[in-house]
């Protein structure tokens, strides 16, 4: 390893990412002891001595005085205590944190490696006040008197002389889901570790972020994402975590909507604008703790690895663009409202396939999801048209979700037709007759038959986007890939606008030698505004997440 230290008396430790780091959680550890220590470069050599190697994937650790009397001076400068507000303070992390940053960590910690209320001394919850886009957010966490990490004491790590033992019982709060299987067997089915894993899983929680999860997908199952990264070069990754502690995100952004979400979050933020040569971290692993049916506890509920590729970068930025969660004020005051669509794009993308995957076998699952998405829908909009003007979606795609819309207008303009005058046309019955049509579809067979009735339908015959076009080979396409096709066709119901009323489909129209017929334009107009008014209905509600209800016991 390369690792040089002056010869002297006392213990001497190396740390590797290789040879000491078993997991991934203990190589992060190692990064986030990395962080510590360059954070007190000047008073190397003071208590400790240490240096790391070349090929920045191991330290080397020097001290002449007892093991715990090194370990205490470490980890004292490591994790500090607010007493005044009860908080967890982190120095290596920045000097002057954001107040979001501060207590987004504090109850990052304290629920996912502090499930067990035995293991903190705690006053109770507190409430503070952030400013989020000028809007005022209560956030409640839990105010703490002391917690683990500032010393490890309650693990009998060291002999009465103050060394440390050969092998060192892990509990929870050091490795979250660390526990003895059969204590009947007499503690042979402990979970130990020598001294260089104990010190690298003592630093963990350092390397690691936290995000507040709200799922729809998983019924608000999840609570909070402790996501790992899965280091390599611990120099790189100290300098681009600790820059990312200096940025000013905002409370807001550690919301996310699900376990992908919450990865590709975190990755491209530590990401910044460095290329995909050049990223400190290319994977994570993302475990998730939330509630389970058979314990009230809140214990691991899921686990994923994810790596970001500059595809997926690429395509989830658009999702940061055109999905984005909102800070609102509701009837219970503010609160941060989650966007579905991100969830299903974002879970979607990790798994490489296009964003609105599978969108037609959700909304089959509850009338709930139709009506968040429906609130969502200028959104879907956006993020559709943004996909297309990039290139992430094919040709065919594009062509089918054009064709279908047209579809839809030629459905809303038999039943504008059709309705007696003075009263409102019934546009929702077409969306839900659709949806209906939709879910009823299970086969290929099926969908050829539903396709071929809809493009025989008189409001839907003569679609200006076919002209020019090779049917027999968009065709095949479509029966092809007919599961995506449903899911396009889902989308373009809820996300409908009209074909004259976006610029690129207009375009296209108009190059066709088509014009908007004057009789239509009321009708538009009519559609238009009952989108809207579905949309405004949002104003007031939202997915909230409730801070009391998210903090374990």
């Amino acid at each position: 390893m390369g690792i040089k230290l002056k010869q002297q008396t006392g213990t001497q430790l190396t740390l590797s990412l290789w040879d000491s780091c078993p997991t991934i959680l203990h190589r992060a550890g190692l990064a986030g002891l990395w962080m510590v220590l360059r954070s007190l470069s000047s008073r190397n050599g003071e208590v400790i001595s240490w240096n790391i190697s070349p090929e920045a994937d191991a330290i080397a650790l020097q001290w002449n005085c007892t093991d715990q009397e090194a370990m205490t001076w470490l980890l004292s400068q490591a994790y500090q205590h607010n007493a005044e507000k009860g908080i967890i303070q982190i120095p290596a992390l920045c000097d002057n944190l954001e107040p979001g940053d501060v207590f987004t960590i504090h109850q990052g910690i304290t629920s996912v490696f502090y499930l067990q209320p035995k293991v903190i001394k705690s006053r109770g919850k507190q409430t503070v006040a952030l400013e989020i886009d000028e809007k005022t957010l209560e956030v409640t966490y839990k105010a703490l008197e002391y917690y683990p990490h500032q010393d490890l004491r309650s693990l009998k790590t060291y002999t009465s002389k103050g060394a440390f033992k050969p092998h060192i019982p892990i509990v929870s709060w050091v490795y979250p889901g660390a526990k003895e299987l059969h204590v009947a067997l007499g503690g042979k089915t402990k979970i130990e570790e020598i001294p260089q894993g104990l010190i690298a899983l003592a630093f963990a929680p350092i390397a690691c972020s936290y995000y507040r999860v709200k799922s729809r997908l998983k019924q608000s199952k999840y609570l909070w994402a402790l996501i790992i990264p899965d280091v390599e070069n611990i120099d790189k990754f100290a300098q681009n975590r600790q820059r990312l502690g200096c940025e000013i995100v905002g409370y807001d952004h550690y919301y996310a909507s699900g376990l992908s979400d919450a990865s590709l979050r975190y990755l491209t933020a530590i990401a910044g604008a460095k290329t995909a040569e050049a990223q400190a971290v290319k994977e994570c692993e993302v475990w998730v703790f939330g509630k389970v049916p058979w314990s009230d506890q809140t214990p691991i509920a899921d686990k994923k690895r994810v790596a970001l590729s500059p595809e997926i970068r690429r395509q989830y930025a658009l999702c940061e663009n055109n999905l984005p969660n909102g800070v609102k004020v509701g009837k219970n005051g503010t609160f941060i409202s989650i966007c579905f669509g991100r969830e299903i794009a974002a879970e979607n993308l990790v798994e490489g396939k296009p964003w609105y995957a599978n969108l037609h076998r959700i909304l089959a699952l509850s009338t709930e999801y139709i009506d968040q998405l429906n609130l969502e829908r200028s959104q879907l909009h956006n993020m559709k048209e943004a996909t297309i003007e990039q290139g992430t979606i094919k040709p065919n795609a594009t062509l089918f979700s054009d064709v279908f819309a047209w579809i839809i207008r030629g459905l809303y303009i038999q039943v504008g037709s059709s309705t007696v005058t003075g009263k409102k046309p019934n546009f929702e019955r077409v969306r839900t007759n659709l949806q209906m049509s939709i879910r009823s579809v299970k086969t290929q067979q099926q969908f050829t038959r539903w396709w071929t009735q809809l493009l025989s339908n008189p409001a839907c015959r003569s679609n200006p986007f076919l002209q020019g076009v090779a049917l027999g080979e968009f065709n095949q396409w479509v029966r092809d890939n007919w599961e995506e096709c449903l899911s396009l066709a889902a989308l373009a119901i809820i996300a409908y606008k009209s074909p004259w009323k976006v610029e690129r489909t207009r375009q296209i129209l108009l190059a066709k030698g088509l014009e908007m017929p004057h009789k239509e334009e009321e009708l538009e107009e009519a559609i238009v505004k009952e989108s809207t008014e579905i949309e405004d209905s949002e104003s007031t509600e939202g997915f909230a997440l409730d801070n009391e209800d998210d903090e374990p016991c």
